[in-house]
């Protein structure tokens, strides 16, 4: 009874921040149990079990939610990703987009919304093969009628880029620009680039032409990136670096760190890219 008592006394005198309730709580332990409930203290779990043992640990100042039914995971950690470079601009995605027409209009509703002159850019994660519509990309001659004052960059997976007219003058890319390294820049009979550059190397190389933005607005797209990770349930990743990636890329989730912002662990490795044999 005393040894109940000194527990009990210990709980008050520490509570927990947050107690999560009614709920189904995935611990992931030897047995895979299914818990009710859920305590946390700072950025540890302190208590797991029904919705009896987590209360023990309420004090006047917990957070008390009711999960009512839903379930709660582990964090989850991804060991392979490219995450660190991917807020560098805050891109059209098309992930998950079937039809090429619902892509030009999320093109054209972005247009609206931007000023003139702001990039609009879409690097990766996306392929023609998922358009099952019309599995294509985008000619120059549509992107202009759809942006004729804002440079457009589509990079297809790693396979090529779609640039209008304004990014090609941008980019600085003409009937006089040679092929990058890894990299082809389509022309067409007359030697005018048509808007695709090809390769690798290409992509990388248009890429590099984007300007980065200032350290405010790297900060809030940093914010809404990770974001949008523990939306997905991920917490952690491994870094792999990348082509063009720089301390300055580093620099917004150390700042975030820092002041305790960041809602996600990150490590990483470097990588730098030979320029010569």
């Amino acid at each position: 009874m005393l040894w109940l008592s000194a527990i009990a006394s210990a709980f008050a005198a520490d509570p927990a921040d947050v107690i999560l309730l009614n709920g189904r709580i995935v611990t992931v332990d030897d047995s895979f149990t299914i818990a009710q409930g859920v305590a946390i203290r700072g950025e540890r779990i302190v208590a797991v079990g029904n919705n009896a043992d987590v209360l023990e640990l309420q004090g006047r100042g917990t957070k008390v939610i009711d999960l009512k039914k839903q379930t709660v995971i582990p964090g989850l950690i991804d060991n392979h990703a490219h995450f660190i470079r991917a807020p560098e601009h805050e891109e059209m995605r098309l992930d998950g987009v079937v039809s090429r027409k619902r892509a030009l209009e999320i093109l054209v509703e972005r247009v609206r919304a931007a000023r003139p002159g702001e990039w609009i850019v879409t690097l990766g994660g996306w392929s023609e093969e998922q358009f099952t519509d019309d599995p294509r990309g985008f000619p120059l001659e549509e992107l202009d009628g759809i942006a004729p004052a804002n440079p457009v960059v589509l990079q297809a997976v790693y396979n090529q880029s779609y640039l209008n007219g304004a990014a090609l003058k941008a980019a600085g890319i003409d009937a006089g620009t040679p092929d990058p390294r890894g990299a082809r820049i389509e022309k067409d009979a007359s030697g005018n680039p048509t808007g695709v550059v090809r390769g690798a190397g290409g992509v990388a190389f248009v890429a590099a032409k984007i300007p980065l933005p200032d350290r405010q607005q790297w900060l809030a797209n940093v914010r809404k990136f990770v974001s949008g990770l523990n939306a997905m349930g991920i917490t952690a990743w491994y870094d792999a670096g990348g082509r063009g990636v720089s301390e300055k890329h580093y620099e917004a989730y150390k700042t975030l760190a820092d002041r305790g912002e960041l809602n996600a662990r990150a490590f990483w490795t470097t990588i730098r890219q030979p320029a010569t044999p």
